[in-house]
């Protein structure tokens, strides 16, 4: 045991290797010069060979910053990239120069993966994820520190992207359609039931995760059936030199994780198992107010590489629980949810495939084959009466095929063509027939989306134009856009987007009888980008304009409301999303800052009679994100210390009276502004074969009282707040081995 601890805990240091590629075409590249330079300025180098391949032995590990340079491609500067952490092959992808300007070194690149700037994504990168306030490993809150971006509750992670609704937004796996993967899909909204955007918990923890990134509309061809944005997530591959184990407990849950290799040519694995916290707690006896919580997920990702091909197989699932009692006693009852027993319960299941081939120099083919679905299942009964009680079922499955060419000619041209063909079967029922909920049974469908899309770089101008279809049963929609970028000089851009978007909603939001269409919006764009030497300003004013948005009988549009019980009717409706966004971020000295202030508006037209601000209608966004870290190192660990703490400051979503036979008033009161602070410490310490993470974060750190909803409460006969949740600590201890 002694000579046991002796190894465990001698002085720290790492191998890594990795490969370094061409952003466009994913070939080799031989000759790049790569310096880590950590944050006491000592220095590691390397090169790749003919095979684009590193290595670099006896690495101490910590933040660095990676410098890479090869001959005729843009130098990269990476910053802040730990190494240490469990992770597998490091990939960098270069950029070839295809500008006279003098070159500028980005000092704030995020990752090694490149990303377009023609692209209107936001990246948050698995580095991110550890600094982050309040993120909880959930892919979706990441974002919420972002540009436009905000959580519709802070109970939940459905995303109010631009103020438009977080139906809007759609998840994808690679670039491909799932279901929603969230576990507890009815928190955080005002009907309590299972919807298609969010939840309380994501079943895919950003800790199997590398990049995830956020497609803000407009964005370019490739992408589709979103008319506000789209979550893509992209699975990490597991370690390829020897066997590790990830454990993990926090508030959110308990975790245990393999990875390794399954042979010696780089085959690996990824797994992970977690079981919430609270739920085994409960198991054991505890109680936690007047609710039961219960999770659990598993995961598996395998990868197989090749000199030519990559191959990879992944599954997700997991099941969840709510239960809610109501007082017994009617003497005791304060609010009206008391009167009932409530029980909500769902599963959710992805698995796929991923294949890319790389035909030649200049030629891939890559395709994904996902399979996802989600069932819930949601009961209320009374209490005091003999109450059959109200049951509601849904069920969404969907079989996801997405095969894509690309093609790089000349080094500055990229030429990607693919569709996505989705496989849809919608259920949803009620054991009780009325006209306001009906049932509206079991749906199957096809979607179709066909698309291609041409990059050109020549000199300062760069342009992206593409065509994308939208073919469902009962319609089309043929979808231009364009996205125009000039480079005035090295540090400075402007860019332009055009573009005509649609989405399908699931067919459980129409009356069953209602030959349903697809939502429609034209989008544009302008943005205008400096950089600095370490920082960025960037601006965008964009307009989006939505039509032929489903309506129901009581003259809502779904402008403002989740999927949920009543049906709508007609496509009678359309609305206006428009407003600018800035942003700031960089470092000063050893602190890193990020601000954005978002000004916009959002509201709906139905006739001349029901028009005005919708419910997601904020009006303003503040977002100020600000932290360092602090190293040290002892004779047996290298240590890293961090705070960061988020500032959130905007307007609450609209609320309508309570009497609400009149909707030309919907959505018409303003309520208190909201404000966040959000905290997180944390304690990272490497050993020579093993590394921990030790973490506190606080939601809410002043306990402030943010609005939610309103309703009318028969036990109270008054108007009821509800409110967002109050101070929110998650401490959470993390060891890998």
């Amino acid at each position: 045991m002694i000579l046991f601890s002796a190894k465990l805990f001698t002085q720290t240091s790492v191998s890594i290797n990795g490969v370094i590629r061409e952003a466009f075409s994913l070939q080799a590249l031989s000759g790049a010069k790569l310096i880590f330079t950590n944050e006491a300025n000592k220095t590691w180098e390397s090169a790749s060979d003919s095979l684009g391949k590193f290595s670099i032995q006896n690495i101490e590990p910590g933040r660095f910053n990676i410098h890479i340079s090869l001959n005729r491609y843009q130098t990269e500067n990476i910053t802040g990239y730990l190494i240490g952490r469990t992770k597998g092959e490091l990939i960098f992808e270069l950029h070839l120069n295809t500008t006279d300007l003098p070159e500028l070194v980005v000092s704030e690149r995020k990752s090694g993966a490149y990303v377009n700037p023609l692209s209107n994504i936001l990246v948050v990168t698995r580095e991110e994820t550890e600094k982050l306030p309040a993120g909880f490993f959930d892919p979706a809150r990441l974002f919420t520190n972002q540009a436009g971006v905000t959580s519709m509750n802070d109970g939940a992670n459905h995303l109010v992207v631009r103020g438009n609704n977080p139906a809007f937004t759609k998840w994808m796996i690679n670039g491909t359609e799932i279901v929603n993967p969230n576990h507890l899909s009815n928190a955080g909204t005002f009907n309590d039931q299972a919807s298609t955007s969010g939840g309380g918990v994501n079943m895919i923890s950003a800790t199997v995760l590398d990049n995830t990134y956020l497609h803000k509309g407009p964005y370019d061809a490739t992408l589709g059936n979103a008319l506000a944005g789209a979550l893509d997530l992209n699975l990490r591959k597991g370690n390829t030199d020897e066997l590790k184990t990830e454990a993990q407990i926090s508030l959110l849950g308990l975790e245990i994780g393999l990875q390794g290799p399954l042979s010696k040519k780089g085959a690996s694995f990824i797994t992970r198992y977690r079981y919430s916290t609270v739920g085994l707690l409960a198991d054991f006896g505890a109680k936690f107010g007047d609710e039961n919580i219960n999770y659990q997920d598993f995961m598996a990702n395998l990868s197989f590489p090749s000199a030519n091909r990559d191959l990879s197989f992944f599954v997700f699932t997991g099941n969840n629980v709510n239960d809610y009692t109501g007082k017994q006693d009617s003497t005791l009852r304060t609010i009206d949810k008391e009167r009932y027993n409530i029980r909500f319960n769902g599963g959710q299941l992805i698995a796929g495939m991923s294949l890319e081939s790389r035909l030649n120099k200049r030629n891939r083919f890559q395709t994904d084959i996902i399979y996802s679905n989600l069932n819930n299942k949601r009961f209320n009964e009374l209490i005091d009466f003999n109450d059959p009680g109200f049951e509601s079922k849904n069920f969404q499955g969907k079989w996801s095929i997405h095969p894509r060419w690309i093609s790089v000619y000349g080094n500055n041209k990229v030429w990607t063509t693919g569709f996505q063909l989705q496989v849809n079967r919608d259920k949803t029922s009620y054991n009780v027939v009325s006209p306001n909920l009906e049932a509206r049974g079991d749906i199957k469908y096809l979607t179709s989306q066909p698309y291609t899309n041409l990059l050109i770089e020549s000199g300062k101008w760069s342009v992206q134009a593409g065509l994308h279809g939208m073919i469902s049963k009962s319609d089309v929609s043929i979808e231009p856009r364009v996205e125009l970028r000039y480079q005035m000089q090295s540090n400075k851009s402007i860019l332009l987007s055009l573009g005509k978007y649609s989405q399908l909603p699931s067919p459980i939001t129409y009356f069953k009888s209602l030959d349903y269409r697809l939502m429609k919006s034209w989008q544009g764009q302008i943005n205008y980008d400096v950089i600095f030497n370490k920082h960025t300003w960037s601006t965008a004013a964009f307009y989006q304009h939505h039509f032929d948005i489903p309506t129901n009988r009581f003259n809502q549009s779904f402008m403002n409301e989740p999927e949920g019980f009543l049906p709508y009717y007609f496509q009678s409706s359309k609305g206006n999303v428009y407003g600018i966004e800035t942003s700031y971020s960089g470092t000063m000295g050893k602190w890193s800052h990020q601000h954005n202030v978002s000004v916009f508006t959002s509201d709906y037209f139905i006739n001349q009679d029901i028009n005005g601000a919708t419910r997601f209608d904020q009006r303003f966004l503040f977002h100020n994100n600000i932290g360092r870290e602090w190293s040290g190192n002892k004779a047996r660990s290298k240590k890293i210390i961090g705070l960061f703490a988020g500032i959130h400051y905007s307007g609450a979503l609209k609320d309508s009276p309570v009497d609400n036979s009149n909707p030309s008033l919907a959505y018409s009161i303003k309520r208190p502004d909201i404000f966040r602070l959000d905290l997180r410490i944390y304690r990272r310490k490497f050993y020579q074969h093993m590394n921990t993470l030790l973490a506190l974060d606080i939601q809410n750190l002043t306990n402030q009282q943010n609005f939610s909803y309103s309703y009318f409460d028969t036990i109270k006969q008054a108007i009821n707040f509800q409110y967002q949740l109050g101070v929110l600590p998650n401490l959470s201890y993390t060891i890998e081995f």
